[in-house]
């Protein structure tokens, strides 16, 4: 680990409707987390300002969308964070040298622009070797664990037979006793809703994964096609399991889901997935990504997922110090206020904004 070699460019933080980012966004492979409506709707509920990461260097273009906070501490200046998802950075570079070359540029364009460190998040899909290899000289590279992808260009009969049987006997119970898909239907809403809360709520999650109303409905107004929400409803009619997926050209996200307490014994979301992946398949869709565990372990969660498909890639993420001095002083100030010593670059990052231990209380 360490910095990359500097690069001449040209750079700028720009706006995600900055048609350089719109260009660059429809003239090479890019996801749904990408897309500005989507970007404004994540910085609704994540702190920090919204900003393209714009550099030319080397003849090559690239991009990616940050947030920008205030450094803690009354400290002058800035770090960046990728928004919720995977919003990597996307560059017509393709060759390590031209790789080089852009991660150069982008780490002298957050130098110029007083962001103190950076904390980036690939695409399991999108990101290429090449990309990650020369982006573990800015940075710590860390790898959060594998992720399940379905390959929706195979035969109906090819995507049946790579289910775990288990499963396949499971979806057709379901279907034997009355449990119905109900197919991008935004009424559901309000009981999914409900229903996500309880989910993550029994998970043990974050705070950060509870959204507020405005977001979900968000999703439906603002996203248009680009958004799904799909339920599989009990044979009495209530709504059991469902989920918001996202698609954006060839390529289909799975982004928030749940299952009713009361129908986890009957495994709802096995038909969903099932009844998912085809409807998406028949809308001409190539792939589905359905994330991995919690927090990339290879859990129960994942191993639901991976019933599904054989196909897995990694998610990593790059955790870079853009200017040493501040990272370390802003960490000295930490631990003494704390009284502990700081977290490691892949234990907690940055250091700096790790909670004090009042704040656990």
């Amino acid at each position: 680990m360490g910095l990359c070699r500097l690069t001449r460019h040209a750079g700028e933080l720009i706006s995600p409707d900055d048609p350089r980012w719109l260009q660059l966004v429809s003239r090479l492979p890019a996801d749904i987390y990408h897309q500005p409506r989507y970007l404004r709707l994540a910085s609704a509920v994540e702190e920090g300002d919204l900003r393209i990461a714009w550099v030319k260097a080397a003849d090559r273009e690239a991009g990616v969308p940050i947030l920008l906070r205030d450094l803690p501490q009354g400290q002058p200046g800035r770090d960046a964070a990728s928004p919720y998802g995977y919003p990597c950075v996307i560059s017509d570079a393709q060759a390590p040298d031209e790789w080089e070359a852009v991660w150069g540029g982008l780490q002298g364009l957050l130098a110029e622009q007083g962001i103190a460190a950076a904390f980036l998040r690939f695409h399991p899909l999108l990101s290429t070797r090449a990309c990650l290899q020369t982006a573990g000289e800015l940075g710590l590279i860390l790898r959060h664990g594998p992720t399940v992808h379905i390959d929706l260009t195979q035969s109906e009969e090819a995507l049946w037979s790579e289910t775990r049987p288990r499963l396949r006997s499971n979806i057709n119970q379901l279907r034997r006793a009355g449990w119905q898909f109900r197919p991008d239907d935004w009424s559901l809403l309000p009981q999914f809703i409900l229903l996500y809360e309880e989910t993550m709520a029994r998970a043990g999650a974050a705070s950060f994964y509870f959204f507020p109303q405005s977001y979900y409905q968000a999703l439906g107004r603002e996203m248009g096609d680009a958004a799904n929400l799909h339920g599989i409803l009990a044979p009495d009619g209530t709504l059991a399991s469902a989920g918001i997926f996202f698609r954006w050209g060839a390529m289909v996200q799975y982004h928030l889901g749940g299952t009713a307490h009361h129908h986890l014994a009957a495994g709802p979301a096995k038909l969903l997935f099932h009844e998912v992946r085809q409807w998406y398949r028949d809308a001409g869709a190539q792939v589905l990504h359905l994330g991995g565990g919690l927090g990339g372990q290879c859990d129960s969660l994942y191993r639901f997922k991976a019933g599904f498909s054989k196909k897995s890639s990694d998610f990593y993420t790059l955790r870079a110090v853009i200017d040493p001095i501040r990272y370390r002083k802003l960490t000295a100030q930490w631990e003494r206020a704390s009284g502990r010593a700081s977290a490691s670059l892949a234990e907690y990052f940055p250091a700096y904004r790790a909670p004090l231990e009042a704040d656990r209380i």
